[in-house]
């Protein structure tokens, strides 16, 4: 995707928009065999685009200085995640199924966003927001 946004009364009149996401790459595959079932999921895109404060003149009159808008970006993003289920006979009449699933297999630092801001002292803090680390799920089902 190349998408800009276009501001004819901003300084900065095009640029990217927040959800430029110029490559991205998505595969899933599952297999079955029997009662058991393993799927695995890969995800890869691009850095979206970011603003980041000017180097060297970060604060000006108690104001962020910011570089121009969307110039920057984040780093690349990555995630494989894995879940598998296997179902079994608890009798005639009722069924199991025991899952496992964990979403980001590898535990990749996948930063989502950044925000700054100024502390009551006028010094820059830079807060970033992540994705979710390597998060497991169990699960277990009983259909009657």
């Amino acid at each position: 995707m190349n998408s800009n946004y276009l501001f004819k009364t901003l300084q900065d009149t095009k640029f990217p928009n927040n959800f430029d996401i110029t490559n991205a790459v998505t595969f899933g595959t599952s297999y079955s065999l029997k009662n058991l079932k393993v799927s695995i999921g890969f995800n890869w895109h691009t850095g979206k685009p970011t603003t980041k404060p000017t180097l060297g003149n970060e604060i000006s009159s108690s104001k962020i200085n910011y570089e121009p808008s969307n110039s920057r970006r984040l780093d690349d993003y990555f995630r494989i995640d894995l879940s598998s289920t296997y179902q079994f006979n608890f009798s005639k009449t009722t069924k199991a199924e025991l899952g496992f699933s964990a979403w980001n297999l590898f535990n990749q630092n996948n930063i989502i966003d950044n925000y700054y801001t100024l502390n009551d002292n006028d010094e820059l803090e830079k807060s970033s927001k992540y994705s979710l680390d390597f998060t497991p799920n169990i699960s277990f089902r009983v259909f009657f």
